[in-house]
């Protein structure tokens, strides 16, 4: 103690000497310097100077890095720099509101100290952050300002459990990225996607996208024109690479008039059939959702998109449903009781119909179960076992699949379904069954309530829009002067007999001959299919501008039955894209027959 006393009192000597030989004034001690706090941040009793800072948002997480280097922008930037760094994120919907480490499983938030090795020296989250704190707050506002850029503050202050505090502030310019086009196209032809729906079901997250506007569930989007994602939770916001060969399950559909004939469907079993390379990236939170996806197709050109903006979240109903091969489960929306002596036949379907007599020309399918009297307490009935006489039929008029098993001809079909009655037109039923056709088709579901009459009696009419007023058809004329061709005139004026008098017709269906033989027979298919038109509105729709082509409507189908000067016709424009709707149509009764 005394040499180091003595040690400092020769110290201070010679420093007053040097201080009386230099001026006779003293000397004015210096500034402090300020303590610079902001685009700082301390480790216990190390404070760093901050000379990169950088805000950005990645799937809904804000973030904010601080580096003692300078020129670091991108989270890559800090990750290699090979130098030290502060990470912190916290989800947007918690930005402005102070965050308290372990308040709530619900919040998001991470604070990472990173070592220049790349190490963590505090990792913080709602998981780990008991490990290294005893407690700690975040908060990180931002102030909007001009051209879309927002000031940006992020502060922490945590207690470690070690002993002291690791502390930091910073302030950054965060600029919002551009969105991307909510478009797809192919080639040079874009489509604008206006309706989003999303869910999961299944173990799958389903994204819908649509051209049409306003639709805001799966059963509307369904019945128009769109495309579909799905992935497995686990892959949402990972980009999937269709040709890398790894263990993904996922799927894509187009179901527009956009590349149906390129580009139908694409998934890990058959892409190779349609595309040489593409990729696909769900980036969904509560209040948006992010979608891309590119396909370089066989013939070279790309169908690509993208959608970015609000969506509507669809949570699915368990009850009055149907599901088919576990994945796609919709609303019933349409059911019909058809009685007999011997018991009675059930309608249900996923479509929007209002008669019966539409079940053949559903956009989805119908199903229909029949029951004898004796079957209809509610019990479970084995379909491998039982002796009630029940039968059972599938039908899908898109792809004109029909199923249908009963007692005695079950083929490979299992299964179960009960039915209970409690009223002439109310029933509650299950339905379980698998193994169905040569696809081995499952349907499931369940229903309780009430159900219309099955009248298939339909009037002479056709209707524009579901929404749209029908219009009493009162005047046909057909016209099979032609070789190959039958044109049929369609008109609300009653008494008109000629072709002539047809100058203004309604509707105008042209069909081969060969299939006039009351089948329905669509647009797409084979040249002869090619041959049929539907004309309304001054636009003639057929093959050429629907299923391929200009892309005018979604589709079209028509059945024509003549027998002498009687007929029974329908007609069906899909999706027509300058009334975005329908047009259908139905006539039987006598028709002036021109030969």
């Amino acid at each position: 103690m005394k040499t180091r006393f003595i040690s400092f009192f020769l110290f201070m000597l010679t420093m007053s000497c040097f201080v009386a030989c230099s001026s006779d004034d003293p000397a004015p001690e210096p500034e402090p310097e300020p303590v610079e706090t902001v685009n700082t941040y301390t480790y216990k009793d190390k404070t760093i100077q901050a000379k990169s800072v950088s805000c950005f948002e990645q799937e809904g997480i804000i973030y904010v890095c601080m580096s003692p280097l300078q020129s670091l922008e991108t989270l890559e930037d800090f990750m290699g720099s090979g130098k030290e760094y502060v990470m912190m994120g916290v989800d947007k919907s918690l930005v402005g509101n102070p965050v308290t480490v372990g308040g709530s499983d619900d919040d998001t938030y991470v604070v990472y100290y990173m070592d220049a090795d790349g190490e963590a020296i505090v990792t913080v989250s709602p998981d780990e952050w008991k490990d290294v704190l005893t407690q700690g707050k975040i908060t990180v506002t931002m102030t909007p300002g001009e051209n879309e850029t927002s000031a940006v503050k992020a502060v922490f202050d945590f207690t470690l459990k070690s002993g002291g505090k690791f502390t930091g502030e910073a302030e950054c310019a965060y600029k919002a990225p551009e969105k991307l086009p909510n478009e797809y196209s192919l080639g040079d032809e874009v489509r604008t996607l206006k309706s989003v729906v999303a869910t999961t079901l299944g173990g799958f997250q389903y994204v819908y996208l649509s051209p049409e506007a306003g639709l805001t569930t799966v059963e509307d989007i369904s019945d128009a024109e769109y495309l579909m994602l799905a992935v497995t939770p686990e892959m949402v916001g990972q980009e999937i690479d269709i040709t890398a060969g790894e263990d993904v399950e996922y799927a894509f559909y187009n179901m527009t008039n956009l590349g149906a004939d390129d580009i139908d469907a694409v998934d890990p079993y058959g892409w190779a059939d349609v595309c040489s390379a593409g990729k696909l990236k769900v980036e969904k939170t509560e209040e948006s959702i992010k979608v891309t996806f590119s396909f370089t197709l066989l013939s070279g050109e790309k169908f690509k998109g993208s959608y970015e903006g609000n969506y509507t979240e669809i949570k699915q109903s368990t009850t009055n449903i149907l599901t088919l091969n576990g994945e796609s489960t919709r609303d019933i929306k349409a059911t019909f009781y058809e009685k007999t002596n011997e018991g009675v036949a059930l309608y249900l379907t996923p479509s929007g119909i209002s008669s019966a007599a539409d079940l053949n020309n559903v956009n989805t399918y119908y199903v229909r179960l029949f029951v004898p009297n004796t079957g209809l307490d509610g019990q479970e009935v084995d379909i491998t076992t039982t002796n009630l006489a029940f039968e059972f039929t599938y039908y899908n008029p898109y792809d004109e699949e029909r199923i249908e098993v009963s007692k005695g001809h079950l083929e490979d079909a299992a299964g179960t379904f009960s039915v209970s009655k409690s009223a002439d037109n109310e029933y509650s039923l299950t339905l379980d069954l698998k193994y169905l056709g040569d696809n081995s088709l499952k349907i499931s579901g369940n229903y309780n309530g009430t159900f219309e009459v099955y009248d298939t009696t339909i009037p002479n009419q056709y209707q524009l829009r579901a929404d749209g007023t029908p219009v009493t058809i009162q005047s046909v004329v057909v016209d099979k002067t032609d070789a190959d061709i039958c044109a049929i005139y369609i008109s609300r004026q009653a008494g008109i007999t000629t072709v002539a008098g047809m100058s203004a017709a309604d509707a105008v269906v042209r069909v081969p001959k060969s299939m006039m033989e009351g089948a329905i027979h669509g647009f797409s298919g084979s040249a002869e299919n090619a041959k049929i038109s539907i004309a309304y509105g001054g636009v003639t729709y057929n093959q050429a501008n629907t299923t391929n082509g200009a892309h005018l409507a979604a589709g079209g189908n028509t059945s024509v039955a003549l027998q002498g000067s009687e007929i029974e016709m329908t007609f069906k424009i899909f999706s027509i894209v300058q009334y975005d709707g329908d047009l259908s149509g139905y006539y039987k009764g006598t028709a002036t027959v021109i030969e």
